[in-house]
């Protein structure tokens, strides 16, 4: 069964979106119509106050992707054709597999995950395990394919877009919006249906360790 749409808990906001923008929600205390969540975890998630503006808070559960363990994946509907997505985040991934993350999928076999994290034994040059990751699932290829590209540690407070154009699907990184690096690109093989918002821990359920928290700015999607 498809999760409720959430309603706004305050009125949208009315100011006109800058052309081509196509959506965007600025958390401010409330949710833009047309998001859900799957398996969500009220206790785990909130508005806060951070600097001088409302973010959205995400703390991470263990078990990452789509597994049934995976709570508080905050999801919309895509348009059709080609697209940008980006969020301002911060966060601060230092245990194995801590991320905050970006998804765009076509179901839970078949997506596209992007995240700044940590992981221990990935294939980083350098920077002890902390990176920018962009890997894909496909549902006759557990493994799939990665990009790891490495991260500083002192770099919590990220911008991370998806551009969908011209046939493939390339990820980005800036810690100053506008300088914007490449972790890396695929092809477009899949029908995406929807964007993800979320923060997971481990990838293993019997993970232990002190939760990532995630405060997500904004989330925005436009067109190329």
């Amino acid at each position: 069964e498809p999760p409720a749409t959430l309603e706004p808990t305050l009125p949208p906001t009315s100011t006109p979106l800058p052309e081509g923008v196509i959506f965007r929600d600025d958390f401010e205390g409330y949710f833009q119509p047309g998001w859900s969540w799957i398996n969500e975890n009220p206790d785990k998630w909130g508005f806060v106050d951070f600097g001088n503006a409302k973010w959205l808070r995400i703390v991470g559960e263990n078990e990452g992707g789509f597994g049934e363990n995976r709570t508080n994946i905050l999801m919309r509907s895509l348009p059709e054709g080609d697209f940008v997505l980006t969020a301002h985040i911060v966060a601060d991934p230092r245990l194995n597999h801590h991320q905050a993350n970006i998804f765009i999928f076509e179901d839970p076999q078949n997506y596209i995950l992007m995240n700044f994290g940590f992981c221990d034994h990935c294939e980083l040059t350098s920077g002890a395990g902390h990176g920018y990751f962009m890997e894909t699932i496909i549902e006759n290829n557990p493994f799939g394919d990665i990009y790891a590209v490495p991260r500083g540690a002192e770099d919590t407070d990220v911008y991370l877009r998806l551009v969908n154009q011209g046939g493939s699907i390339t990820g980005y990184f800036a810690t100053e919006f506008g300088d914007w690096q490449r972790i890396g690109a695929f092809g477009n093989y899949f029908d995406f249906v929807s964007v993800g918002l979320g923060a997971t821990n481990s990838i293993f359920p019997d993970w232990q360790g002190e939760p990532i928290e995630a405060l997500f700015d904004y989330f925005e999607i436009a067109q190329p």
